[in-house]
């Protein structure tokens, strides 16, 4: 980790819990995938129930709360695409280039997510290895949003 100024006093970086919001939240990522055609996680909790942004071998990005199920294609091996998922209790929806999914039903998987795996899938699903490309921008606001 990087050095933390405490000025002769104890400090700690903040956690996870700090700053997501259980309720409700939007994720955005700048994504360059090499092997689109190979299972990639990109942005998910300790679970496979908490899959917010990932390719599941179909050149598209997908998301998964365990139960729902959302996909949209458009994603081009070697080339930069932006993907996003926002969330509420009950909805979600998820963009990939300014084209937008309809809302889709979100089960509240999403809200139990104790830590966030950057890149890959974390121990919770081992055949989602890390990416095999470039995560160049993530962006988190605790909010939904109506404007993917």
């Amino acid at each position: 980790t990087s050095y933390i100024p405490t000025s002769g006093a104890a400090a700690s970086r903040n956690t996870f819990s700090d700053f997501y919001n259980q309720s409700e939240g939007t994720f955005y990522a700048e994504v360059i995938d090499r092997t689109p055609t190979e299972n990639s996680a990109y942005l998910t909790g300790p679970t496979m129930n908490q899959t917010f942004l990932y390719s599941n071998v179909d050149l598209a990005v997908d998301s998964y709360d365990g139960v729902n199920f959302q996909r949209i294609s458009g994603v081009v091996a070697n080339e930069l695409f932006r993907a996003a998922a926002t969330y509420d209790s009950t909805s979600k929806t998820i963009s990939l280039n300014g084209t937008t999914k309809p809302d889709g039903t979100h089960n509240g998987n999403w809200a139990d997510t104790t830590n966030l795996n950057i890149g890959w899938a974390g121990s919770g699903n081992p055949s989602y290895p890390h990416v095999n490309g470039y995560l160049k921008r993530l962006i988190y606001w605790p909010t939904h949003s109506d404007s993917l």
